[in-house]
């Protein structure tokens, strides 16, 4: 519902600016805002997998949880809507495999990680929707550009504050199913030395 919401916000913009002032060069005005509005974001979504691994974990600062975020995202109702709102990316093939701790280990550190990466590109996006209207020439700044900018920030922040919400609660489940995966690796390594123990034994009776 908030996409499509979105969708004809942008719809309204578009048939509003041909409404009163309909030609070739309204058009060409609107596709030169949006390509700068929206493509700054576009380049860093797939150049920011050129950038350093270690900056998109959550040792990093900016993807640590603050203090207040828990009880803020109860008042906006995140856990209600979240569901709704598609997931794209690398994060569209996250497969939890609850039947195997280490490979569900593996695929929570996947999901951490690729979490990292779409909170910035949502961030990213939201910042530059309005650093660039300082390319936005000035004509065409308040028809065009500010509702363009105001509306594509707005667009990428239910997917932003979803990241900043579920994170935190997968690395606190991750935490126990480390623990599985010790528990689980130390029974291994217990059955493992009890066969050879038998081996032993078995093999000393047959001297």
């Amino acid at each position: 519902m908030f996409y499509i919401l979105a969708g004809l916000s942008i719809a309204l913009v578009i048939g509003l600016n041909m409404m009163f002032n309909f030609s070739v060069d309204t058009l060409l005005n609107l596709g030169r805002c949006f390509a700068t509005i929206m493509l700054p974001s576009v380049i860093y979504s797939f150049a920011c997998r050129l950038l350093p691994k270690k900056w998109f974990t959550t040792k990093n600062f900016v993807f640590k949880s603050m203090n207040f975020e828990k009880k803020f995202f109860e008042q906006i109702n995140v856990k209600k809507w979240k569901s709704k709102i598609p997931v794209w990316g690398q994060l569209s093939n996250f497969d939890n495999s609850r039947n195997d701790p280490e490979k569900e280990l593996q695929s929570l550190q996947y999901f951490v990680k690729e979490s990292c990466y779409a909170e910035s590109i949502h961030l990213i996006a939201f910042l530059t929707a309005y650093i660039s209207l300082l390319f936005i020439p000035k004509n065409l700044f308040l028809n065009m550009g500010l509702p363009i900018a105001v509306l594509y920030s707005i667009f990428h922040l239910p997917s932003f504050f979803i990241q900043r919400y579920t994170r935190p609660r997968i690395e606190r489940y991750m935490k126990k199913v480390e623990r599985d995966v010790a528990k689980q690796k130390l029974s291994q390594g217990e059955q493992k030395q009890t066969a050879q123990v038998d081996e032993l034994t078995n093999q000393a009776k047959t001297i």
